[in-house]
């Protein structure tokens, strides 16, 4: 075998590998699609998450990075929500604040493997990644997330839940719409919207990581003279029977041995005859830049950027916010409960309000409300005016004070009164005294 022969072989072996990288290429695309809108393997429809992570190739990372930050950051926010139930009180004919066994498991402990913010933290992950949202069942009156399940959905008789699995466990029986607590909320399909963005923006990043390692590379020409190719006559015999010239064992051991110390695996080395000669283009030389200069990761960073900007906004996220920016930090804070959280909080509390109470009992005043007040950190020097300013004018008592700046109640009877100042008049009052 000659030289030419042997780099012929190597040309067929390339080729083969593009084969089966196409092929695999092709399955990983397929597994993706699979998971992202639940097509042709139930798998990828039961686990989505497992599923998705277990599919993540270098390109598709960035997408997940990105959903998962901003899981992150709304799982955080809904777990310093406090989900406070209320009951009416017949004796003293008002409604009351309850704290019982569901103020508990909403604020605490759920089931006995979650806190509190594991479990937010999982539903609003489960709610992102399936576009059938997160399901809540009860079981031995615990409160869990199931992983995966199936729904039949009707029109004006109740939806039929199915195949309903938590960790190993699946479930023999199905539940019908009122034994569940369904968590859908408007932006559920966000995946789905992230995943459409990214098909144009995954080909960018994969052109700019191969244009940084092309740039990047070292790229030696190794020239072939007379007095080399000479070697080409001397023949060896091996034990196979195959004929193997002196030159292949010399090229051999210079591409695999002597120049190995100086290369990693981007790197290139191609021998070269007399009579051939290569080129490079200007494209080839500059990468994806307008300049000759060397090619770096900020081509890759911008539109990485921008992955994480379209996520945001999906979510209803300040870019600034997701990315730890200070200015104007509290507009942002701001933004972020009004848009994002309380959405999703107000999801949440009509979801129980619906499921757990009947239409006499929400009527009368017993309800669960989501307060997302303590989200935003409330320091007592910066509030003490405001706050002073809604006690005089009988908005709150100093109990809902303290609640507000997160210290532990008083237990004090005076402590819950209701104050007014002197200095305000009722209009009836006033035209009293003009009289």
């Amino acid at each position: 075998m000659n030289c030419l022969e042997s780099r012929l072989n190597i040309k067929e072996d390339y080729e083969l590998i593009l084969i089966k990288g196409g092929e695999l290429m092709a399955n990983i695309l397929q597994g993706i699609k699979e998971w992202m809108f639940g097509i042709g393997n139930e798998k990828y429809k039961k686990d989505p998450y497992t599923s998705m992570c277990a599919n993540t190739q270098a390109k598709e990372a960035f997408k997940v990075y990105a959903l998962q930050i901003c899981i992150n950051k709304l799982g955080n926010a809904l777990s310093m929500c406090d989900f406070v139930t209320y009951e009416y009180d017949e004796k003293k004919k008002k409604v009351v604040e309850l704290k019982g066994n569901l103020f508990y498991q909403l604020n605490i402990e759920p089931n006995i493997n979650q806190s509190a913010s594991d479990f937010y933290q999982k539903l609003v992950r489960q709610a992102v990644i399936d576009p059938d949202g997160a399901l809540i069942v009860q079981l031995d009156n615990q409160l869990v997330i199931a992983d995966s399940f199936k729904v039949k959905e009707f029109a004006i008789k109740p939806n039929i839940y199915s195949d309903v699995k938590i960790g190993d466990l699946m479930l023999e029986r199905g539940f019908n719409e009122t034994e569940v607590i369904r968590i859908k909320p408007n932006n559920a399909k966000i995946n789905t919207i992230v995943n459409s963005v990214y098909d144009e923006y995954g080909q960018l990043i994969s052109g700019a990581i191969r244009n940084y390692n092309r740039g990047n590379a070292k790229k030696l020409w190794v020239k072939l003279g007379t007095m080399f190719n000479q070697l080409e006559s001397k023949e060896i015999i091996n034990e196979d029977g195959s004929v193997t010239t002196e030159a292949d064992l010399v090229l051999d051991d210079l591409f695999k041995n002597r120049l190995k110390d100086h290369f990693s695996e981007k790197d290139s080395a191609t021998p070269l005859e007399d009579g051939i000669e290569i080129s490079e283009t200007a494209g080839d030389k500059t990468g994806n830049t307008n300049s000759q200069t060397k090619v770096t990761t900020r081509d890759i960073t911008s539109l990485f950027d921008d992955i994480v900007n379209y996520t945001a906004d999906a979510f209803g996220i300040p870019r600034g916010l997701l990315k730890g920016d200070v200015a104007d930090i509290e507009g942002m804070t701001d933004n972020f409960i009004n848009f994002c959280v309380r959405p999703w909080a107000r999801t949440i509390e009509d979801e129980y309000n619906r499921k757990l109470y009947k239409k006499q009992q929400i009527l009368k005043g017993d309800k669960l409300k989501v307060k997302t007040q303590r989200i935003k950190s409330n320091d007592p020097i910066k509030v003490a005016s405001s706050l002073e300013a809604l006690y005089r004018i009988g908005t709150v008592n100093v109990e809902y004070g303290r609640w507000l700046i997160d210290e532990e109640p008083i237990g004090e009877a005076w402590a819950e009164d209701y104050a007014l100042t002197k200095n305000y008049q009722r209009n009836k009052e006033a035209g009293e005294e003009v009289k």
